[in-house]
């Protein structure tokens, strides 16, 4: 195999030159050996002592006083994921092999044997990431907690290397399969599995149990199922980690005991779920572990007793005593275990990209965890990506029992003789859970072949007696070295990673084959007798959005300052979403618009201004740019008829101000009537075929969209819900644009509120705005100035008398 690069050794100097067909960049880069500083496309070293062909750079670790240099020296190529490389690392070298006694050798060689065990890396792919998020900017922190490497690389961080040169190693698995789909001609599906293991608490088993202080859990894995087959990609994740509360197990008996009070404990396991939250929305709780057991038992126990004390929203706890459901090997006793979650699998969702672009997003997460979240929790989360697997099959249109001649694959994962694709998920999902297991415990995991073979052989069952006595001998005498080694390799003190979180950011790498999609969340607010507290409800989410847009209508009635708002809402985002900062206010006598944002946007030139009509303040416009596209939002504070009187005076303003924006929200018409003379519970008794959109066809906004030369650039999700309290109208609206970039748009949810409010979830692919937007602006350019403003003659008329652009409605 070719190697990527090589490396050139002199006494003061590395010099390393990359192979551009494989490494996609052809600048090199010279370390100096005196300080380890970096520089870029620096001249070939002339007096080099040795060239070595080398897969990337591991990092720089001190041994023994010393900075030394780390590579990898040796790797296999597992996979590729569209077409870039996936690497598996068989060896780790360093530099400074000959500048230490044996004794020191022996400690550099057992941390290099450390890093050449269920490792992998990309040279173009990052591993440290799921695919789903790799579209999201702001993901810097949670690929920290995956980047095995990343203490090696602070030096280089420092001296900001480029992101090309960066090599972030994972510690899991990473395995591919190809299968036939034969009721498609034939068609090929690959299935892609990844596991990435954190560093926060990665440990060996007996030396790392249940939570540290800052929330993070021992053994704590990100599984990610990748399908992808013709121009559809889907992504589902599922975590497992160590029971979150504070416990350990201690003796040659390993006595379990919990290590903290409830305080103490109720703040970490908070943290925890929190944290969880934040990154994937609602979460499913599956804990397997034994009652029956005193050992297993009282941490179980404490887990459910805290779930229930803090009481948080959209987080369900279930526990199955493994055991007793599976005696004698019986996995298949779980299905109907599955089957009761399948709403909640279902509503949870996955990620589902088409021609690179965001269709879909995973909304919610199963977290899973046994005693020591190897062998019970791995034939679990097997189960769950059976059921996914179903349900993406099903999205492809794939006829299930002709192809596969049963109702669902669930049915068949206990069965040896099956198709292709039950074969490759039972031996990826396999050699996967002998990874994690070797990591953690020192050997394979103790179900695997059973899990393979579909039934309990006797050679399964030995196997499972060996390697349990094989785990106790590693708990007694070789855990504590590898725990040593894993503490040098991540460094003392992660919390310190955080510094660098900045230069991260800049180095994000954005997948090559999905494009860039903004998700976004608009709320509009209809404060008419209404509190403040009517609508926090409304920013309860399971997905975490880059924007969140807030506008507010009648917020008189509220009678509390803007300031006053805006701290309000940021601390129940905040407390609901995550980290967000308020980027930009505006606000006029009856309105307030806010923009949220979940990173520091630099250079957006946040810009509003008021329109008017006469001395009434009728609407806030909003505009900034970002990623090279110009937003626009406006949020209005009037009625259909309203609208169509205020026409000229809303265009003439956007048109002035921010006339080529890219991408235009508006919001705040309200109390739009639906023509209808009977009540809408008889009307819906008269169309009980799609009441809903029959309804909708009767309303104003409908009626409106081809005739007023504002709403005919917009256009609304699909609305389906009922107008609230009776009344003939939906309380609030919220319309995206330009009808030219529709495509762009992908709507995830459209929903009406308990109060007056309404929420929009979507994702925008930027990179068919870019092309719409253009060819939009350079139509505008070309459209004469005076033929801009065309006005709906059907609805006003301007009068003669006077140069005050009065209006009078024709009826």
């Amino acid at each position: 195999m070719i190697k990527p690069m090589k490396m050139f050794i002199s006494s003061d100097k590395i010099h390393i030159v990359p192979n551009p067909q494989i490494c996609g960049f052809d600048k090199s880069l010279t370390i100096d050996r005196s300080n380890f500083s970096t520089q870029l496309d620096q001249p070939m070293i002339e007096s080099a002592q040795q060239e070595i062909g080398i897969f990337g750079i591991v990092g720089i670790y001190k041994f023994f006083g010393k900075n030394n240099l780390l590579y990898i020296s040796e790797a296999n190529q597992v996979c590729k994921i569209n077409g870039q490389s996936i690497y598996e690392i068989i060896s780790i070298s360093n530099v400074l092999q000959n500048h230490f006694s044996s004794i020191e050798q022996q400690s550099i060689k057992n941390v290099e044997g450390y890093f050449s065990k269920c490792t992998y890396f990309s040279l173009k792919y990052d591993l440290t990431l799921p695919l789903s998020q790799q579209h999201q900017p702001e993901q810097s922190e949670r690929s920290m907690r995956f980047w095995w490497n990343f203490h090696g690389y602070k030096n280089f961080l420092a001296y900001k290397i480029p992101k090309c040169w960066c090599t972030k190693i994972i510690q899991g698995y990473v395995g591919l399969g190809i299968c036939e789909i034969k009721t498609q001609q034939n068609q090929q599906l690959t299935y892609i599995l990844i596991a990435r293991r954190e560093t926060l608490r990665g440990g060996t088993r007996y030396n790392h149990r249940g939570l540290n202080i800052e929330g993070a859990a021992a053994n704590t894995v990100e599984t990610e199922q990748l399908i992808e087959y013709q121009e559809k990609l889907y992504c589902h994740l599922q975590i497992r980690g160590s029971v979150p509360v504070y416990w350990e197990q201690v003796g040659i008996r390993a006595i379990s005991s919990i290590t903290q009070n409830t305080e103490q404990t109720k703040m970490g396991i908070t943290k925890h779920l929190m944290n969880l939250k934040k990154y994937f929305g609602s979460l499913l709780l599956i804990d397997l572990m034994a009652m029956d057991k005193q050992n297993e038992a009282i941490i179980s126990q404490t887990y459910k007793e805290m779930i229930n004390l803090i009481q948080i929203p959209q987080v369900k706890h279930q526990q199955i005593d493994f055991k007793q459901y599976c005696k004698n090997y019986k996995f298949e006793k779980l299905n109907p275990l599955i089957i009761e979650n399948k709403e909640i699998l279902i509503q949870q969702s996955y990620t589902k990209f088409q021609n690179g672009k965001l269709l879909n997003i995973q909304n919610g997460i199963v977290r899973t965890n046994c005693l020591d979240c190897l062998d019970r929790t791995n034939v679990f989360q097997t189960k769950i990506a059976y059921f996914i697997t179903n349900l993406i099959l099903n999205d492809l249109g794939i006829n299930i029992p002709k192809e596969f001649r049963c109702e669902t694959i669930l049915d068949l994962s206990d069965q040896e003789k099956v198709h292709d694709l039950i074969k490759l998920i039972k031996i990826l999902w396999g050699e996967s859970g002998d990874n994690i297991s070797r990591i953690y415990a020192g050997t394979d995991s103790s179900t695997t072949k059973i899990q393979k073979t579909g039934g309990s052989s006797w050679t399964g069952i030995i196997e499972h007696g060996l390697k349990g006595f094989h785990r106790f001998y590693n708990q007694n005498v070789t855990d504590e070295e590898k725990q040593n080694i894993y503490s040098f390799i991540v460094g003392e003190n992660q919390q310190s990673n955080k510094q660098f979180l900045g230069i991260i950011e800049q180095m994000q790498q954005q997948s090559p084959f999905i494009h860039k999609n903004l998700l976004f969340m608009v709320i509009g607010f209809d404060a008419k007798d209404q509190t403040i507290k009517d609508f926090f409800h409304l920013i309860d989410s399971r997905q975490i959005p880059q924007f969140i847009i807030v506008l507010f209508q009648n917020i008189v009635k509220i009678c509390q300052p803007c300031n006053y708002i805006k701290d309000q809402l940021q601390s129940s985002i905040r407390s609901q979403l995550g980290q967000y900062e308020c980027a930009y206010a505006s606000q006029n006598e009856k309105q307030y618009s806010f923009i949220f944002t979940k990173q520091s946007i630099q250079n957006a030139d946040f810009k509003d201004y008021i329109i008017k009509e006469n001395e009434r303040e009728i609407g806030i416009v909003q505009y900034f740019n970002y990623e090279d596209q110009q937003f626009q939002i406006i949020n209005l504070n009037i009625n259909c008829q309203e609208l169509i009187m205020y026409e000229k005076r809303i265009i003439e303003e956007i048109n002035n101000k921010n006339k080529n924006s890219t991408i235009q929200i508006l919001g705040g018409i309200c109390n739009s009537q639906i023509k209808i003379e009977e009540s809408i519970e008889e009307f819906c008794s008269k169309n009980k075929i799609d009441p809903i959109s029959k309804l909708f066809l009767e309303d104003e906004i409908c009626q409106y969209f081809e005739k007023s030369q504002i709403l005919k650039n917009y256009q609304e999700a699909i609305i389906s819900f009922l107008p609230r309290n009776r009344l003939k109208s939906w309380a609030n609206r919220i319309l995206y644009g330009p009808l030219e970039a529709q495509d762009a748009y992908n709507i995830l949810a459209y929903e009406e509120s308990i109060s007056n409010g309404i929420r929009l979830l979507f994702t925008i692919d930027l990179e068919m705005v870019g092309l719409k937007g253009q060819k939009l602006i350079n139509n505008n350019e070309e459209e004469d100035d005076d033929d801009d403003i065309k006005y709906s003659q059907q609805f006003y008329q301007v009068t003669d008398d006077d140069d005050d652009d009065d209006f009078e409605i024709i009826t």
